[in-house]
């Protein structure tokens, strides 16, 4: 685990997960990826991306999430190395965060 965040959310609604991420020196599989779980201690899967491809140009990426009926959203940005292979080495850098309620284009918010 490099990173979590316990978000509340309201059940059932759309939200809209932000980020920005770059790298220098890692391959192309980073190994790291964003983790949802449902709940404050993190129960099941309710999103995982797959392994962020290396960039070094600075990337904004956005998913769209329904929030689980615990009420909370558990972000975690992990890294996981493949089985038989080397710690990677390198740089990965992420920043500008954001779970927002996800909205129609009239801008009203999906799920209400």
């Amino acid at each position: 685990m490099l990173l979590e965040q316990v978000v509340p959310v309201n059940p059932g609604d759309a939200y809209r997960f932000d980020y920005r991420y770059s790298s220098q020196g890692l391959a192309d599989n980073t190994g790291v990826r964003w983790t949802a779980y449902a709940g404050f201690d993190g129960g099941r899967v309710v999103f995982q991306t797959d392994s962020l491809p290396a960039s070094s140009d600075e990337q904004l990426l956005s998913l769209e999430v329904k929030a689980p009926p615990e009420g909370f959203v558990k972000l975690v940005l992990e890294y996981e190395r493949l089985p038989g292979t080397t710690r990677k080495e390198g740089v990965f850098r992420a920043s500008h965060f954001a779970l927002y309620p996800a909205r129609e284009t009239d801008g009203r918010e999906v799920g209400r």
